[in-house]
């Protein structure tokens, strides 16, 4: 009977060592998309105070200014 005990001791063990890995990578990854989601909104801001020009995708250019006017060309 000892046996199992021991090999079940090492399962819990394991599962949770796994589960504090598991929490530490989601924890991290969660800071970076925070991180990115920052930085993003950071251009963002700059690109619409000095004014450069933005392309959408759809052929179509759209410049905004530092007065926030958009215009389509």
């Amino acid at each position: 009977m000892g046996d199992s005990d021991d090999r079940l001791t090492i399962l819990e063990t394991t599962v949770s060592d796994l589960t504090f890995t598991i929490g530490e990578l989601v924890e991290q990854l969660r800071l970076m998309n925070l991180a990115k989601a920052f930085a993003s909104a950071k251009r963002r801001y700059r690109s619409k105070k000095k004014g450069v020009m933005e392309v959408d995708g759809d052929n179509d250019f759209v410049e905004i200014d530092s007065n926030s006017a958009i215009r389509y060309w």
